[in-house]
């Protein structure tokens, strides 16, 4: 299943619509190179394990921003066809539609601005794998998590709930979080990179991820994901298992902060009684000091 809807669904659901079922030959959280590439590029988080180093953690962080950087190019791609919609309507219409086509292609211009910028980070992580500006923690799990994700996102609030940044404030740079969840032999592995500073917004919520401790780890990885991230898969079965308040308390997540929706700090605090995962923590790396 994955959380990225279709036209139809988002009329359908009044632009909210929950997770649907997808082809298992199409759930790919890093559609963005050929395999040929994607083996050469990645080859040493591709085997059958990993050794959670920092230069796989560049890895992890530079897929993730090939993803963003791909994807944003290709919502840019599809607005020429978009601004056509209102092509044998009235006047009226004309209006709206090329007024949304405007403020559209303006959020997703300075939106692909930013992860060149990002991605230019990685870039000079991997040239320079000791470049102190690069950080990063890795998780591993004793067993699989029900889902799978890629991408990055503005750092917004921490796990307690504290707001890290203000997003939509003047042109000031803003801080990411890139985070990949995947698995080897059975157990996930999430990475969570960044580049600005261990202290920083970034670094803050990685500590409060920390400071959750070892029994939340699996549920706040999870949280994170559905949170920030469309370029999520998950396995039909958690899904269906799930109470129904539930569902509708991880499709609000899925649509926290989209469209006009107030991003919601307590979906990361948690205390709402739902779990999203039991999983255990067996393994943590990072380049945070203690």
């Amino acid at each position: 299943m994955t959380v990225k809807p279709t036209t139809a669904d988002m009329e359908k659901h009044d632009g909210r619509p929950p997770p649907r079922s997808i082809g298992l030959g199409r759930a790919s959280i890093f559609p963005g190179f050929c395999a040929k590439h994607d083996a050469e590029a990645f080859a040493s988080i591709e085997g059958a394990d990993i050794g959670m180093t920092r230069e796989e953690a560049i890895l992890f962080g530079f897929r993730a921003m090939a993803y963003e950087r791909f994807h944003k190019a290709d919502q840019l791609a599809r607005i020429a066809g978009e601004r056509e919609m209102d092509s044998g309507h009235p006047f009226e219409v004309h209006v709206e539609v090329q007024k949304w086509a405007y403020s559209y292609r303006a959020g997703v211009e300075r939106g692909l601005a930013e992860v060149e910028a990002w991605k230019a980070g990685y870039d000079g992580a991997l040239a320079n794998p000791d470049d102190p500006g690069f950080n990063h923690v890795f998780l591993r799990f004793d067993g699989l998590l029900p889902l799978a994700a890629c991408g990055a996102f503005h750092v917004e609030h921490d796990f307690a709930g504290n707001r890290l940044q203000r997003l939509g404030r003047g042109d000031a740079a803003l801080e990411h979080m890139a985070l990949v969840v995947t698995s080897y032999g059975g157990r996930s592995v999430a990475a969570l990179t960044w580049t600005g500073g261990a202290d920083g917004p970034s670094g803050r919520l990685a500590r409060s991820l920390g400071n959750l401790g070892a029994a939340r780890a699996s549920d706040a990885v999870m949280r994170l994901a559905f949170e920030h991230l469309d370029n999520v898969f998950m396995t039909p079965s958690w899904w269906e298992g799930l109470a129904v308040r539930d569902r509708a308390r991880v499709t609000a997540m899925i649509y926290s902060g989209v469209s006009g929706i107030e991003r919601d700090p307590g979906h990361l605090r948690g205390g709402d009684g739902m779990r999203l995962s039991s999983a255990g923590l067996v393994e943590k790396g990072t380049s945070l000091a203690d």
